[in-house]
Order: C-alpha cells, then sequence, then structure tokens
C-alpha cells in the first residue's frame, strides 16, 4: 500500500499540511532517517527530516526499526511539509503513563500525537487509565490530539485468534478504548486491481 493509494482510496484532496503544525508518532524501536528518506524518493514525496527524536534507542537495526520507520513514513506521505517528531518510550519504562505524564509537561507539545500500539485493557487497573485519560485530557485543552490504532481486529482483539475466545467477545486495546483519544480502525481491501492506477 502506497502513500498514492491511500490518498485515492481515502479521497484524500491535499496531502500537504503546514510547517505551523507539528506531528509525532510515539513509538517503540527507533527510526533510520536514511530509510525515511529512500522511501520518500520512491514515491515521490516531499524530501523531508524528522525535525526531533527523543529518547530513541542508539542504534537502530532493520529489526528494531521496523514500526517506527513504517509510522514516520506513512505519517509524512500523508500530512507533507509538516514538522514530524518520532518519541521512543523504553519498553522497561512506563511505556504509556510515564510518556503521556511527560508530554504533558511539555508546554509546546505536538499538534497530533499517532500511537500505533497498546495492551488489553484487562491488563491495566481501572486507576491507571484513569490517570492516563487524566493527562490525555489536559493534552485536549492544550489543543493536542492523541490518535490510536485500535489493534488487530478491532475491539475483539487478537486473543481470539490466539486463544480461540467466542468471537462475540470484547477486548479493546488500551489507550485506544480511551474515550479522551481519537481512534482508528484499518480498512481491509480485498480486491486492489480495481483501485491501484
Amino acid at each position: 500500500v502506497t502513500p498514492a493509494f491511500i490518498k485515492k482510496y481515502y479521497n484524500v484532496s491535499n496531502d500537504v499540511g503546514s510547517m505551523q503544525v507539528t506531528q509525532a508518532v510515539y513509538g517503540t524501536g527507533g527510526v533510520n532517517p536514511s530509510d525515511i528518506s529512500i522511501f520518500q524518493r520512491q514515491f515521490n514525496l516531499t524530501q523531508q527530516k524528522i525535525i526531533q527524536t527523543i529518547q530513541a534507542p542508539e542504534k537502530c537495526r532493520y529489526s528494531n526499526c521496523f514500526e517506527g520507520n513504517l509510522n514516520v513514513q506513512y505519517i509524512m506521505g500523508v500530512a507533507q511539509n509538516t514538522n514530524t517528531t518520532f518519541e521512543y518510550w523504553s519498553p522497561s519504562d512506563d511505556w504509556m503513563l510515564g510518556w503521556i505524564t511527560a508530554v504533558a509537561k511539555n508546554p509546546k507539545p505536538a499538534n497530533v500525537y499517532s500511537i500505533s500500539h497498546g495492551t488489553y485493557e484487562y491488563s491495566y487497573y481501572q486507576s491507571y487509565m484513569d490517570s492516563f485519560n487524566t493527562e490525555a485530557i489536559k493534552l485536549g485543552v492544550m489543543g493536542t490530539t492523541i490518535v490510536v490504532a485500535s489493534g488487530e481486529n478491532g475491539a475483539v482483539g487478537s486473543i481470539l485468534f490466539d486463544m480461540n475466545f467466542d468471537q462475540c467477545s470484547y477486548h479493546p486495546m488500551f489507550p485506544a478504548s480511551s474515550p479522551y483519544v481519537l481512534t482508528v480502525g484499518a480498512t481491509k481491501v480485498s480486491v486492489l486491481c480495481d483501485i491501484i492506477p
């Protein structure tokens, strides 16, 4: 799936953002600037660098950069000419509450944060989710939108397929289930030949 395919499929009339807006990808692993540049050249996108990388691991190898690269490449592909930051939080740290608390303390957080991962809601205490939600509310008041992927298979979750649970069960991912984030799902395209130019 290419940026041009996404633009055509979702009828995106303008994929040029604004240098007065900031977007950030919060992810695992890291990003490789040369991979991002290759991606931009391959798909005839505006050549643009990440303006800042926060807490990224020192070395980025293919296996630990895959998700970070993918997320940055596509957000920069559908919102070109927009200041983009990559933020990394070590899995050994409190990757969700620690991260959002630090962001909420920033006097100038990004306008949009994109998060493509989460954990099953049932694995958290309610107090933990409430604390995350409080920080998300603070960011909302500051004008920041947090966009979170719903996770594989939506609200039923991957657990159905891993453990043979009833197909009608509800196992949402958090923070996607937070009422203070914008949660997005995916589109499964079954007939590509009719859509790709």
